[in-house]
């Protein structure tokens, strides 16, 4: 009996220096019907749209008035996200930015450890030194910004507001990378279609 390939996982897989992945790229460029093939196709459209703009995940928030909890709530927004599969995860030490556009673009939230203290004054300013491995949650991007989910508050503003205020905060890739050192737990397989 025939079984249905999974295109996610053999171009999740694909390897460019590989002689039959590209005789089988080459294969269904030749086979696929023309709807299929043209640049106005509707799933290059869709393609295209990742590009240019990012969903917010819909990621459970949760927050706490003590520090310590920040971690294990990370985890908790990402399990929640994911139920009812039960994700592998693996923490990588040199992620880019490129790297969560890419993880946002397939609807995976990702945890990143940055530096907490200190803050900008009306988000431009920096004053004080960032310390720490503090945990945010990527949940999308608005704009060429990245979106985060903080349970601790909102770092951009030095916390003043309480821990309820950490829900969607925005932080564009410059403020981010003086916060960042690219440490960051990534998940590996996708979530359940929620629909």
């Amino acid at each position: 009996m025939t079984s249905k390939i999974d295109l996610y996982y053999f171009f999740y897989n694909f390897k460019k220096t590989d002689i039959y992945h590209l005789k089988a790229l080459k294969y269904l460029e030749k086979n696929l019907p023309d709807e299929f093939t043209n640049s106005d196709s509707e799933w290059v459209k869709i393609y295209k749209g990742l590009k240019e703009s990012y969903d917010r995940l819909d990621i459970p928030f949760y927050c706490s008035e003590d520090e310590k909890d920040a971690e294990s709530l990370c985890y908790k927004m990402c399990a929640d996200y994911f139920l009812p599969n039960v994700n592998e995860f693996e923490l990588v030490e040199n992620f880019t930015c490129d790297d969560l556009k890419k993880e946002c673009s397939l609807g995976k939230p990702v945890i990143l450890y940055v530096k907490n203290a200190g803050i900008y004054t009306n988000g431009l300013a920096f004053i004080g030194t960032p310390r720490g491995d503090h945990p945010i949650v990527l949940v999308g991007m608005e704009d060429d910004n990245f979106i985060f989910n903080d349970p601790f508050g909102n770092m951009m503003f030095g916390y003043t507001e309480g821990p309820s205020n950490g829900e969607g905060v925005s932080m564009n890739p410059d403020s981010l990378k003086r916060r960042w050192s690219g440490k960051a737990v990534v998940f590996d397989d996708l979530p359940l279609d929620k629909s």
